[in-house]
């Protein structure tokens, strides 16, 4: 090997561990926001009814318009292409998880297993993933999330329900496809595929609110993480194992899959990222609308979402 070879994979390795560092510090980054909302919440900045309104106001209005920014992108074959691939990867991701957590969690029992079984499946692909994937992969990152959103949506309000109901529900499915994620993803796709640009101050407007995403969805995470009761927090074999399957188990198959089919590169990383998330932030409340265990659920949420502050770039640095 001469020395102008060794000198281009020299240069490829240091790019690649830049951009790795950069990934690291982007997740760092995000996680000091989540504790100023914890800090927040302690000190009583922030109480429950701004809580509960930031939650409203990023669910149905914030990050619809990032979705609905996201595809702002002029037409064409090859980004239809890889959309298709983020659609069939998201739908086959949910049916397998529905698949794996049936045989994980054989030896559980009660509403503990249906806990498991939802938080293996549902990630916290918008709080999280909006936010940590648009400060990697910038909008087109974004318009790659909101796909996979969408699908989470039709996912998690029906067969997310039906998990803690063990019961078919038209209404979650009516809840579903109403949901405003999903209808800002729609429009989004129709501008999309018919090359419509909104004017520049809509576009603009529709941008700066769809950016409040990010700090606010940190905000809220941190909030809600200074509610959880300290008290027998990170007891349990059960907490630890549905952890582990959730954030390193769960992204790692992910990996092994989509290298086997040669995904590109950034949708590897999108993809990645999204099924590396912790549990999925509507656990808590779809638990406690349908009489599951909330304890055990929000218990869940909080360890999940504060281990992969670890986790999430020990899975960047394996991909």
């Amino acid at each position: 090997m001469n020395n102008n070879s060794n000198k281009v994979i020299f240069k490829e390795l240091m790019e690649l561990t830049m951009d790795k560092t950069i990934i690291i510090y982007q997740v760092v980054t995000l996680f000091l926001m989540i504790l100023v909302g914890f800090t927040a919440r302690k000190i009583g900045v922030i109480n429950l009814e701004l809580h509960k309104g930031l939650n409203e106001l990023l669910l149905k209005i914030t990050a619809p318009l990032l979705a609905l920014s996201s595809f702002q992108f002029a037409f064409s074959k090859a980004l239809l292409a890889e959309a298709g691939m983020i659609l069939i990867f998201a739908v086959s991701a949910h049916l397998f998880a529905i698949f794996f957590s049936k045989v994980v969690y054989l030896w559980h029992t009660g509403e503990q297993k249906k806990v498991l079984r939802f938080i293996t499946i549902f990630t916290n692909c918008g709080f999280m993933g909006y936010p940590v994937v648009s400060s990697i992969y910038g909008q087109k990152g974004v318009f790659y999330t909101s796909i996979y959103v969408a699908v989470f949506n039709l996912f998690v309000w029906t067969y997310g329900v039906f998990i803690f109901t063990e019961k078919a529900d038209l209404k979650s499915l009516k809840k579903a496809l109403l949901n405003p994620g999903i209808i800002a993803t729609l429009v989004g796709l129709f501008f999309f595929l018919f090359s419509i640009k909104m004017p520049e101050p809509i576009y603009q407007a529709i941008h700066t609110l769809g950016s409040m995403t990010t700090p606010i969805a940190m905000l809220v995470i941190g909030s809600a993480l200074a509610t959880v009761k300290t008290a027998d927090l990170f007891s349990g074999f059960a907490l630890y194992y549905g952890s582990f399957i959730r954030l390193l188990v769960m992204p790692l198959i992910t990996i092994v899959v989509l290298k086997m089919f040669n995904f590109q590169a950034n949708l590897l990383g999108v993809a990645v990222l999204l099924t590396a998330m912790p549990a999925a932030a509507t656990a808590v409340p779809i638990a406690e609308e349908y009489q599951g265990d909330s304890l055990f659920t929000s218990r869940m949420v909080f360890v999940t979402t504060l281990l992969s502050v670890l986790t999430i770039p020990l899975i960047i640095l394996s991909v």
